[in-house]
């Protein structure tokens, strides 16, 4: 039953003529489906009113899911800005449905509320509600109430016929993505980005030049003002603000383990006491959130190589998690929480195995959609019950998860500007911040030059991310990947710059593993799968192995036998392929092997992050250890151990003599290179893979979905 007369509950005014939700400060106009909604719960407020009622009474019996009558009371509900778990307006009930809590009482027409002025679109720099209602007035069916139209209902047919018909004519309206001038931050690489639950103020972590790490920043939209909020050397690589407002939650990187905190802050960006850690150091965290209205937080934890998404319990301390963990080498595991917190989206990337979107509901873990990914998902965000905005490496894509359609937003990959957003944090309906890289994304630069030397490096390629390039016995040779779409080209690149291609595939994921000490023979990965390559002949071969979750391969210091890691039980598995007749033979199980000298001799880093070598059965432990988790390249030369290693900040690269036991180390300038590399066979020069320094910049965004 709609009301014939304005009707008063809590702070709002429900006026029928225009179907305005009406405040003081504001006039909200309800779509349709939404207004309806409210009527009837209104109507019907002694008791619950089930899902199926609302199909049969409000969408008259037509068949629509249970996830677009709860999306339209999450519209409801954000209008009346009324929470799920403390409710003043709608309670709901697992298997009864919804029920009005308010006390609605009518409003004469002549004492109702001033109509509030129209909003009007903040500056750039401010992002504040009566942005999202001037949206919402130009994106959705106003009924207008003309004095020429005694009594209003009279119109209601025509006004529904023209709906019926634009609906028929234009089911779906263009999406789009306004990015409007960046917020005046703190310049450096931003990892984390939360906003304050009053909308007033953001935190985020930045890499500035005045310190060496990630620190935390706050900065108030409205006034510009901005506070730092710690100092030292942090690298803080998430921030997440409690529901309360009253608590930041952030972990913070330090010596290879990840240290959860929480910390009380006030509302002008003051820390109010100590952090409070709570958890144990763990061996990796990437995303955190709080889950509205609990005192729960979500986390992507784990080991490098079993990832998986757990839900941790403030008050009693308990971890439950919530997905199986990712076998293999595992990326990273971007997820996120529905507007009534029922359904869990995640995306579980992990080297050498599909992408996979799941989407469950998140107290039963049921699985309500599944469905390949095939790019890189940076973040994951509902927009509302069916649709998520998934920030990739290639594009902000919105995706209806039932049907598993999707159409591109906005690219990721823009050439001369902003490119490569990893950010992507609600504001209001249809406000949002966006955090992107300022310029050419396309910047790894490979550098060339003799053994330890930093400063006398010439740049050799400036190449996509993702490219790899080996040195081969040449000097001044070596070989590169290029990648467009999904195809990859092998290219030898000669002294003389000239180049030559020598391999094509249709392959986004073509790897070169390693040279062998010849120069003329390259292992590559080739759809997950070692294959053999001759440069001279041109000759491809596929190495007779079973298929696996390959994790590396390379060469014997001989060259007559490929050494292949695979991921077996969680534990990588090591053998020994030989290459003159194809015997495999099992090397090693249990730890990564990471150089081999022979047969019955190699090198291993164990879980504890030292080196070890094993000799005919026995192991040995090498006076060394890795002081980072992240350790990349690793090579054995002229009998020397050369390895990199990175805190994401700064980078190390190390020689270690297994004769005399000399080590040496070379340190990189800070956010100037990765910890990838390659060593010529004499061990006399190396070729770096870096980027150069790299800013980011806030910007608010306003989508029209």
């Amino acid at each position: 039953m709609m009301p014939e007369q304005p009707v008063r509950f809590g702070d709002f005014i429900l006026c029928p003529v225009n179907q305005q939700l009406q405040t003081t400060e504001q006039n909200i106009t309800l779509e349709p489906k939404v207004y309806s909604v409210l009527c009837y719960l209104m109507t019907h407020h002694q008791r619950f009113v089930s899902l199926e009622e609302l199909h049969q009474q409000v969408w008259a019996g037509r068949v629509v899911s249970d996830t677009a009558v709860r999306r339209t009371i999450s519209k409801l509900r954000a209008a009346l800005q009324d929470q799920a778990e403390t409710p003043k307006y709608i309670q709901s009930a697992a298997r009864r449905g919804y029920r009005w809590l308010a006390e609605v009482e009518p409003v004469a027409t002549t004492s109702s509320i001033k109509p509030a002025r129209e909003p009007s679109l903040t500056p750039a720099h401010t992002i504040s509600d009566t942005s999202v209602a001037a949206a919402e007035e130009m994106d959705s069916p106003t009924i207008s109430a003309r004095k020429t139209l005694k009594p209003w209902w009279l119109a209601m047919p025509l006004v529904l016929l023209a709906g019926l018909l634009g609906w028929l004519m234009f089911p779906e309206t263009e999406p789009t993505w306004q990015r409007l001038d960046p917020l005046p931050t703190i310049e450096g690489e931003k990892l984390a980005l939360a906003i304050s639950p009053d909308r007033n103020a953001i935190v985020y972590s930045s890499n500035s030049m005045n310190h060496a790490g990630q620190e935390l920043y706050w900065h108030h939209l409205e006034s510009g003002r901005t506070r730092q909020l710690t100092s030292g050397n942090h690298q803080i690589m998430w921030a997440e603000y409690h529901h309360d407002g009253q608590s930041l939650f952030y972990h913070d990187y330090q010596q290879g383990l990840y240290q959860l905190y929480r910390r009380p802050i006030s509302s002008s960006g003051e820390w109010l006491g100590p952090a409070e850690a709570l958890l144990p150091p763990q061996p990796r965290m990437l995303q955190l959130t709080s889950i509205p209205g609990t005192d729960k937080l979500l986390l992507s934890m784990g080991q490098s190589d079993a990832m998986q998404i757990k839900q941790l319990d403030l008050i009693s301390g308990e971890l439950q998690p919530l997905t199986h963990a990712v076998i293999g080498n595992s990326s990273d595991y971007p997820f996120a929480l529905s507007a009534d917190n029922s359904m869990l989206a995640y995306i579980r990337t992990a080297k050498a195995q599909p992408h996979l979107l799941t989407v469950v509901q998140r107290e039963t873990g049921r699985v309500l959609h599944q469905q390949v990914y095939p790019d890189i998902a940076f973040r994951l965000k509902f927009y509302d019950d069916e649709h998520l905005l998934i920030l990739d490496d290639k594009a902000l894509t919105l995706m209806h998860w039932p049907s598993g359609a999707s159409q591109m937003i906005e690219s990721n990959q823009e050439q001369g500007g902003p490119g490569l957003s990893r950010f992507l944090v609600r504001v209001s309906e249809q406000d949002w911040l966006q955090s992107r890289i300022v310029g050419n994304v396309q910047g790894f630069l490979h550098q060339f030059g003799p053994i330890g030397d930093l400063s006398n490096r010439a740049i050799v390629a400036s190449l996509a991310p993702g490219a790899t390039m080996y040195l081969t016995a040449t000097p001044g040779q070596y070989l590169m990947v290029q990648r467009q779409a999904a195809l990859s080209r092998l290219v030898l690149q000669q002294p003389d710059g000239q180049s030559l291609t020598l391999l094509d595939v249709e392959d986004a994921n073509l790897m070169i593993q390693a040279v062998h000490p010849d120069g003329e023979q390259v292992v590559l990965f080739l759809h997950g799968r070692p294959h053999l390559f001759r440069i001279p002949e041109g000759q491809l071969t596929a190495l007779s192995v079973r298929p696996q979750l390959w994790q590396s391969a390379r060469f014997e210091g001989s060259g007559q036998a490929v050494i292949l890691t695979y991921i077996e039980n969680a534990a990588p598995v090591t053998v020994r392929y030989q290459l003159d007749n194809g015997q495999i033979t099992p090397m090693h199980q249990g730890e990564r092997v990471v150089a081999s000298l022979s047969a019955n001799d190699f090198i291993v880093l164990r879980d504890d992050q030292h080196f070890a070598r094993v000799r005919y059965g026995k192991t040995e432990l090498l006076p060394i250890q890795t002081r980072q988790q992240f350790v990349g390249s690793i090579h054995l030369r002229q009998n020397m151990l050369f390895w990199g290693e990175t805190d994401l900040k700064n980078t190390w690269i190390y020689r270690y003599d297994l004769t005399s036991g000399e080590l040496q180390q070379w340190q990189a300038d800070r956010r100037q290179m990765l910890q990838y590399f390659d060593i010529s066979p004499d061990a006399t020069q190396w070729l770096l893979r870096h980027v150069p320094r790299i800013d980011t910049q806030i910007f608010p965004a306003q989508s029209r979905f």
